[in-house]
């Protein structure tokens, strides 16, 4: 090296510099930006928002219908299953206060040596089954959601509307209906029970077109 002679440097406004100290030359990092401006900023990767109702090949609100229906089908298949516990002023009675009004009306609920309501909640809970794993093949994005989910609604539509026919004339036995108000079986029975029906026609009609292809079949 030699004494007394500084290398050029660029200073961050660009500008050329020397720095020499105790005879020894220097050198300043070249900086690649400007004193005003600031250092390039790094790359963020923001993660995807995951919420429970995110619609992936269903419609939030059929997910959520799901998620519902087997709350509710668990709930009264466990009414069935654990009768006689689950009855008013047993030790489970608190669990099932509503069907406290609703046994009254619909009286397969209060009797044990009926096959026919037993049945029905082995099936509900076959339907329970099924929901859940229609929302988990929604949540992957199989293939298999919108076929799934089309037969499970089939099976809650028409599973609803066979009890309807068992609890009225004149396919039922009106013994499980004797003693009932109109009004009190229209907003005890019908109306909680049709949910059930128009819901999932609903849901049919939505699904359709979506396991149907679009274009048309020609010969």
């Amino acid at each position: 090296m030699t004494s007394g002679t500084s290398p050029r440097v660029t200073r961050p406004n660009g500008s050329p510099s020397t720095t020499a100290s105790s005879g020894m030359t220097q050198t300043q990092p070249n900086w690649s930006w400007s004193r005003h401006q600031c250092p390039p900023a790094r790359t963020q990767h923001v993660l995807p928002k995951v919420s429970l109702f995110t619609p992936n090949l269903l419609p939030g609100w059929i997910i959520g219908w799901f998620l519902f229906t087997a709350i509710i089908c668990t709930w009264d298949a466990s009414f069935i299953m654990l009768r006689p516990l689950s009855f008013p002023g047993q030790s489970l009675s608190s669990v099932w206060y509503p069907y406290k009004y609703y046994i009254t009306l619909d009286k397969r609920y209060g009797n044990m040596n009926d096959s026919y309501v037993y049945t029905q909640s082995l099936l509900n809970l076959v339907e329970v089954i099924l929901n859940i794993y229609t929302f988990y093949l929604n949540k992957v994005n199989s293939r298999h959601t919108v076929p799934l989910a089309f037969t499970v609604t089939v099976m809650t539509f028409w599973k609803t509307v066979l009890y309807f026919l068992m609890f009225a004339e004149p396919c039922g036995d009106t013994l499980y209906r004797e003693g009932n108000s109109a009004l009190a079986e229209f907003f005890l029975v019908i109306i909680p029970n049709g949910v059930w029906i128009v819901l999932p026609l609903l849901v049919l009609v939505c699904l359709w077109n979506r396991i149907t292809p679009n274009e048309k079949i020609t010969d």
